[in-house]
């Protein structure tokens, strides 16, 4: 049986549009390790905003106690989170999340379940898609959160963008020491 988990209405759509409108008027981060999200990303401890914070805060206990039920983990920890603008003509390739793609550890091999959810569903493409799967694609509903393992049995990409697309990929982790504070 697959474990990707997608669930609607994670947030609200009026949450996703308060996200959005603050997103769209904040500065972005120039850079945060990976040139692709250069100027395109705001990170969890990036967030000056009180009320985005608080619904960030309350979207990471609400995932992270979702992934411990379906995954039947007693402990798992937000490693990252971040709001991402995913403009016309953006996509990414296939990867895993915690090790490249001949199973070697990467930059964070400690991510052990990854998620995303969707800000926004008006634009064509965005599906997050699972080649070994069938292929799986996951089609963009705005407020639904997919959650899926993070290693190499579930590689995945995100198709081109075709219009503007705000998502909040979240990461999680079993070692305390990885803790987003």
């Amino acid at each position: 049986m697959s474990q990707i988990y997608e669930i609607e209405n994670f947030l609200s759509s009026e949450e996703c549009d308060t996200i959005i409108s603050w997103f769209r008027d904040t500065p972005k981060m120039i850079t945060n390790g990976q040139y692709l999200f250069n100027g395109k990303t705001i990170d969890y401890q990036n967030i000056q905003n009180t009320r985005i914070k608080r619904i960030i805060n309350a979207f990471k206990t609400d995932a992270t106690s979702t992934a411990k039920r379906i995954f039947g983990e007693e402990y798992l920890y937000v490693d990252y989170t971040a709001a991402v603008l995913w403009e016309s003509g953006s996509g990414m390739v296939v990867h895993a999340d915690n090790v490249d793609l001949e199973g070697n550890p990467n930059y964070c091999p400690w991510r052990c379940y990854s998620g995303v959810l969707n800000l926004n569903d008006d634009f064509a493409g965005g599906e997050t898609f699972f080649p070994d799967h069938g292929p799986y694609f996951v089609k963009p509903k705005k407020g639904k959160l997919t959650l899926y393992p993070s290693d190499l049995d579930f590689k995945h990409g995100f198709s081109t963008v075709v219009g503007t697309c705000f998502t909040l990929p979240i990461w999680f982790t079993r070692e305390k020491t990885h803790i987003e504070i």
